[in-house]
């Protein structure tokens, strides 16, 4: 399944490209390099950061989604820019990146991608009025044209988190749109969940199998009384206590709500929240 990034799309399926998503687990060496992350095809690793983006979904978050149609969780707007009217949620992707909501930056310029980079050839225009993680518009070449997500951005160049292929243009558009990128750390904990997803039994079964049963109910013919010691108070960070999902937690902590319940089971015992 192709992943598709762009924020607020009606078919986005993924915040991070495969790319990112093999550069994270290597640069932070977060896996081992024999893990079964590294013996998957690209079109399952790509199935696995699906599912991970669709698993983040089921989160509770504060805000709103910036298009009200949007499949994905975020990007999404604060409660205080909406009490303030900083922001517009808008009713589809189309509505949002409508010519009226459009920023130009620059017209019919001379623009070339290289080393995945938009670069600026007239030295009469500029970047500079462009931020990180704005979603920019960009119109004019052959292979490079759509929506991208500013990584890097000086007076001259632009780097993008998606994947750009090497190509000399004239007569380039490019403009802000008023979606909001997607922060690095909602890539890095779909990253995160897409590993824990790969070891789950959802992806390394068979279809046809199926889960026991689990336990109703337990009567050993008497009276059986359990006692469980309170773990309000317990270290998130004692060894035997952590889970690997908590860093999907903690990277996602400023976007999170309380979550209701003392804790959320995954798997077999294995307790996060």
């Amino acid at each position: 399944m192709e992943l598709i990034t762009t924020p607020a799309h009606f078919y986005a399926n993924s915040y991070i490209t495969l790319e990112e998503a093999d550069s994270y687990f290597t640069a932070y060496d977060r896996i081992p390099s024999d893990s079964s992350w590294y013996n998957l095809t690209d079109a399952q690793k790509e199935y696995a950061l699906i599912l991970a983006a669709y698993a983040l979904n089921t989160l509770p978050y504060k805000g709103y989604r910036v298009v009200r149609n949007q499949p994905l969780a975020f990007p999404r707007y604060s409660e205080f820019d909406i009490r303030n009217n900083f922001a517009t949620i808008y009713n589809t992707f189309e509505d949002a990146v409508s010519s009226d909501n459009l920023i130009p930056i620059v017209i019919s310029a001379d623009v070339d991608v290289s080393n995945n980079q938009f670069v600026l050839q007239d030295t009469s225009k500029s970047f500079s009025s462009i931020k990180k993680l704005q979603v920019i518009k960009v119109d004019g070449f052959i292979d490079n044209s759509g929506y991208f997500t500013v990584k890097k951005v000086t007076d001259t160049t632009i780097t993008p988190y998606e994947k750009l292929t090497d190509e000399d243009g004239s007569n380039i558009d490019i403009y802000i749109t008023p979606i909001p990128g997607i922060h690095d750390n909602i890539r890095q904990a779909q990253a995160e969940m897409a590993w824990q997803v790969i070891n789950t039994n959802v992806f390394q079964k068979d279809i046809e199998d199926m889960p026991e049963p689990p336990i109703r109910r337990l009567d050993l013919g008497g009276v059986l009384r359990i006692d469980y010691r309170s773990e309000f108070f317990k270290n998130r960070f004692d060894f035997g206590q952590s889970s690997p999902l908590d860093m999907v937690y903690y990277l996602l902590s400023p976007w999170l709500t309380s979550v209701r319940g003392r804790f959320v089971w995954l798997q077999q015992n294995k307790k996060i929240c």
